[in-house]
């Protein structure tokens, strides 16, 4: 694993000064943890995985790869214009980083390989030109693009697996949403399977919906109008502003944190809430999906 001073360089020099090494840091505490709480079954899972199995393609807003790197799930990573000339199985995950642009001979060869029984996954961008012309008539972007601002997150099933360790009785969850995102209308509600929505969303957009799961043949996708990488967030309560380890009290996880913690002292509970709760359902999606076989 990459150590802090690299990842939050190489996280900041990508992504250019809108990045903040706040949310950086977070995300390497963030996987500190998630990684030191993982059950056998986990451990197994993850232990399982290859490069192979993970396929990552990769996106000029969305770096889904920063985060599996840092939790340590092997992947290749590939760009757009490769993915009509590969060869998919269903046992592979997929992951669309936004935009997701990709021409009509990749889009035909998504959509089959989910219906044979492989996982999508796609952020932000990806819902108009992967997911709207893969699986059609399921659900769509409304054509109200967004603010780049951060909203508060409401959970319409904390208990659903792909949610597992993300929430407890305190949770408050504020996650940062890009300018010109694309929010999320069902079309098929007796297929598509809400997790996450935001009533600010909804206010001021027409669109509650977060995240989103549907199965598709043999197959399922899960799509998010928020970023697998979150590049800041905004304290917005004081329990927001309060020490990162209030947060950590919060979840019962003072036990599993790394011996040195003096690279995270100006983090906040904010930071560390965003940043867990991300990572945890990508790895949720990936792993947690896995040892549940």
């Amino acid at each position: 694993m990459r150590a802090l001073t690299d990842f939050v360089s190489g996280a900041v020099r990508r992504r250019g000064a809108n990045v903040t090494q706040g949310m950086a840091k977070a995300y390497q505490l963030a996987v500190e943890i998630i990684k030191a709480s993982l059950s056998g079954e986990e451990k197994d899972a993850k232990a399982a995985i290859s490069k192979s199995d993970i396929l990552v393609v990769s996106g000029g807003y969305d770096q889904a790869e920063d985060v599996l790197d840092l939790l340590e799930i092997p992947f290749k990573l590939i760009q757009p214009h490769e993915l009509k000339d590969l060869q998919l199985t269903p046992s592979q995950t997929l992951i669309v980083n936004c935009p997701g642009s990709v021409n009509i001979k990749a889009v035909s060869k998504i959509a089959s390989f989910v219906k044979d029984g492989g996982t999508l996954l796609t952020s932000d961008w990806a819902i108009k030109n992967v997911v709207e012309r893969a699986f059609p008539g399921i659900v769509r972007c409304n054509n109200c693009a967004t603010a780049d601002e951060v909203v508060r997150i409401e959970c319409k099933n904390p208990d659903h697996p792909i949610l597992a360790g993300c929430l407890h009785s305190g949770s408050d969850l504020f996650w940062w949403i890009e300018g010109s995102s694309y929010p999320i209308t069902v079309i098929d509600d007796d297929r598509v399977e809400v997790l996450l929505t935001s009533r600010e969303l909804e206010h001021k957009y027409g669109e509650a919906p977060v995240a989103v799961k549907f199965t598709f043949g043999k197959g399922r996708v899960f799509h998010s109008i928020a970023h697998y990488y979150m590049k800041c967030t905004q304290d917005k309560t004081s329990r927001h502003k309060s020490s990162w380890k209030n947060y950590v009290n919060e979840i019962g996880a003072k036990s599993l944190l790394p011996k040195d913690t003096s690279n995270y002292d100006d983090l906040t509970t904010g930071h560390l809430e965003a940043a867990y709760t991300s990572a945890r359902i990508l790895h949720n999606l990936i792993v947690g999906m896995r040892a549940m076989k």
